[in-house]
C-alpha cells in the first residue's frame, strides 16, 4: 500500500493553504431552475453570505445576449455560501456540492463544517449517489514562514520526491520545477493525482505538494463519512512521507488528543 503510516498530529505552523472536498452527482435540474432557499435556509447559520455566480466566456469572447441567458439558465449557475469571515464557502451546483476553506485546522473541524450542507442536499434534493467523492489538500512549504532560511531542499524534503533539486550541484540552481503523478491507492478506494514542485510566492521560493483523493465509483450519499474519513487519514501518510524529521519537527507537531 502506498504511503507507509505515520502517526497522526497537529502542526503549530501550518502548511495548508487549502482544502477541499467536492462530491459530484448527477444534474439536478432544479437546483439552477429555482433558487435554493430551503437549502440555504438549512446552511446559513453557519454560511450567512450568499452570492449567485455564472459561469463566465473565455477573456475576450463576446457572446450574443440570448447565448449568456441560456448559460446563466443552465449549468453555468453556481450557488455560493460563504461563513461571515469567509474563510468557508460551500458551493451548490446542479451537479455538485463542495465545500473550501483557507483556515483548516484539523479533520473532525472540516467535518462538522460538511455535516448540516450534506444532509441539506439529501433532504432538499435527494441526489441517487455521489459519482465522484474528492477531497484536496494544498500545502505551501514556506522556509521563511517556519524558521528555515537558508536550509536546502533536500534536508527538508526526500530525496525520493525531490528529484534533480536533491542533486548539490543542481538543485541550488533550479528556478521552476513540476512534476504530476496519479497513484492508485487500492481497487477500491481509488486513486491521488499528487502535483507538487517548486513554485514562487511572490519573490521567494516555495514548495508545493497538492494532493487530490479521489473515488470514481459510484458511492451512496449516506457512507460518503467513510471514504472522506479514509482519504484524509492517507493524506496525512502522504505529506509526511515527502518531508524530512528536520521540517516535521521545525513545524512545531503536537498530538491532536491533547487539545
Amino acid at each position: 500500500m502506498p504511503f507507509p503510516e505515520s502517526k497522526r498530529v497537529l502542526y503549530g505552523k501550518n502548511p495548508l493553504e487549502e482544502v477541499v472536498c467536492q462530491l459530484r452527482f448527477p444534474p439536478i435540474l432544479r437546483i439552477v431552475a429555482e433558487p435554493p432557499a430551503a437549502f440555504q435556509d438549512s446552511v446559513r447559520v453557519t454560511f450567512p453570505l450568499y452570492r449567485r455566480v455564472v459561469a463566465q466566456p473565455p477573456l475576450g469572447l463576446q457572446l450574443p445576449p440570448e447565448i449568456m441567458q441560456a448559460i446563466s439558465a443552465g449549468g453555468g449557475v453556481t450557488h455560493e455560501f460563504s461563513s461571515a469571515d469567509q474563510s468557508w464557502t460551500l458551493s451548490l451546483a446542479q451537479d455538485f456540492i463542495a465545500l473550501t476553506t483557507k483556515a483548516y485546522r484539523q479533520w473532525s473541524d472540516f467535518k462538522e463544517k460538511l455535516r448540516t450542507p450534506l444532509s441539506a442536499l439529501r433532504d432538499v434534493y435527494a441526489p441517487a449517489f455521489f459519482s465522484r467523492v474528492g477531497l484536496r489538500y494544498r500545502d505551501r512549504i514556506d522556509r521563511e514562514a517556519f524558521g528555515l532560511v537558508g536550509v536546502e531542499w533536500r534536508e527538508l524534503l526526500t530525496s525520493e520526491a525531490l528529484g534533480e533539486l536533491a542533486d548539490a550541484s543542481i538543485g541550488p540552481n533550479v528556478e521552476h520545477v513540476l512534476r504530476e503523478l496519479i497513484v492508485r491507492l487500492t481497487e477500491e478506494s481509488g486513486r491521488v493525482r499528487i502535483v507538487h514542485g517548486l513554485d514562487h510566492d511572490g519573490v521567494k521560493p516555495t514548495y508545493i505538494i497538492d494532493s487530490d483523493f479521489f473515488s470514481e465509483k459510484q458511492t451512496e450519499t449516506g457512507v460518503v463519512d467513510n471514504v472522506l474519513d479514509e482519504f484524509n487519514r492517507r493524506a496525512g501518510h502522504l505529506f509526511r512521507w515527502y518531508i524530512t524529521q528536520h521540517l516535521h519537527s521545525a513545524m512545531e507537531p503536537r498530538d491532536p488528543d491533547a487539545d
